[in-house]
């Protein structure tokens, strides 16, 4: 995964989505409508994301140097 990809806060799945508002005449999104509500289909839950990079970096400084802890969670083990 790119450092830059964007992912959950918490378990750090790629599978985050973004409201956006829709007209319905024409499905069209418009520029300059930007929300601030994230969604998290692996947690159903609202999220916050963090590019990959910053998720592991918070997940280090969570696991404060525990190397088994920091793999298992990358490994998905929140989840």
């Amino acid at each position: 995964m790119k450092n830059d990809t964007w992912v959950c806060n918490y378990c750090g799945s790629e599978e985050v989505e973004q409201q956006v508002w829709i007209n319905i005449n024409t499905l069209e999104a418009p520029d300059n409508l930007k929300s601030d509500i994230y969604w998290c289909s692996n947690c159903n839950d609202e999220v916050r994301p963090l590019t990959y990079f910053e998720w592991t970096e918070k997940i280090a400084e969570e696991t404060m140097g525990n190397k088994e802890e920091y793999h298992k969670i990358l490994d998905g083990s929140r989840m």
